[in-house]
């Protein structure tokens, strides 16, 4: 397809409801095929009394960005820190984050999203037709003063959004097409003191392109992607469907190298594994759950496990345009 391509800023300065839902995409321009967007976190912190600021804070007031079409199509259901950790992978290096501190300043987050995929031999299969589409819409769940300091005293914050898309200059031509959405969703979480296994989301019309393992201390249970990233929760995973093990008895630590090789990350990123099916860049070699009765990612527990320890799983997937 022609290259022609171009950035365009859709909204700035967009106010985010705090301890709440915001829709900040009901007026999305639509036509072009977008790769991806960036979307942009302003927090603007008077301190007054806080103290205390919390590790990954300005990634974890995100608590959820909701992407979807107006045909019933999820693109992104995801924590923002979850989604800033899939970032990490396809770029192979962090976007920006600033860092929480104990001081009024303005703090800048940029989490992307993709659409197309760099990686694979047709990146434009999972590009985002926005021809097809009457609407598409963007949510954001934010938090509060308290998930960024550990004594919130009188802080207050002012926060807004921007967005921007990289996307192309025209309607995309038949033969750039995409066949498929991609799809950005988390599973259930697990405390590994009662449970070493994680029972994965199967569906006729879903095939897993990459999984995502968060491993973390002192999280808050049932809240994906949250707490201290910690490497020392999972010593040997699996992953199992009804019949065999699709990855048997792998070291967590020698899976994180691979990914650090893999994706030309600047270093091993704590607390997170990565399990790519389709590393030949190719759609029919993501796993389809579809035909499958079971599937499961099992693990035996590292010496270190402790009370209030999670693992969760974000998946990237392929599903079939509605």
């Amino acid at each position: 397809m022609p290259r022609d391509t171009e950035h365009v800023v859709i909204y700035t300065g967009k106010t985010v409801n705090q301890n709440g839902r915001s829709q900040l995409g009901e007026d999305f321009p639509l036509a072009h095929g977008w790769y991806k967007a960036n979307l942009r976190f302003k927090i603007v912190v008077t301190i007054g009394t806080a103290t205390g600021a919390i590790t990954n804070g300005e990634l974890n007031i995100i608590k959820n960005i909701l992407f979807r079409t107006d045909k019933g199509e999820t693109i992104c259901d995801l924590p923002g820190r979850a989604l800033y950790n899939i970032a990490t992978v396809k770029a192979g290096t962090t976007a920006r984050k600033d860092a929480i501190a104990a001081a009024s300043a303005t703090y800048l987050v940029n989490i992307p999203l993709y659409f197309a995929d760099e990686r694979m031999i047709r990146p434009e299969d999972t590009i985002l037709d926005t021809a097809r589409y009457n609407s598409v819409t963007l949510d954001v769940t934010y938090g509060g003063v308290a998930d960024l300091f550990t004594t919130p005293g009188t802080a207050s914050l002012v926060v807004t959004s921007d967005f921007e898309v990289y996307r192309t200059s025209d309607v995309l031509p038949e033969e750039a097409l995409p066949i498929a959405f991609p799809s950005y969703e988390v599973e259930p979480t697990s405390d590994p003191n009662s449970k070493t296994f994680i029972d994965m989301s199967r569906d006729i019309n879903m095939s897993v392109k990459r999984m995502y393992v968060h491993t973390a201390s002192g999280a808050t249970a049932g809240q994906p992607f949250s707490g201290t990233n910690d490497d020392g929760v999972i010593d040997v995973v699996s992953l199992k469907d009804h019949n065999s093990s699709i990855i048997q008895d792998r070291v967590y630590e020698m899976v994180q190298d691979g990914n650090k090789e893999d994706y030309s990350l600047e270093s091993v990123v704590s607390g997170l594994m990565v399990f790519d099916f389709v590393r030949d860049g190719s759609s029919l070699s993501s796993l389809y759950t579809g035909d499958l009765s079971k599937l499961q990612l099992t693990w035996t527990n590292d010496s270190g496990v402790a009370a209030n320890d999670q693992v969760s799983i974000a998946r990237e997937s392929l599903r079939a345009l509605v």
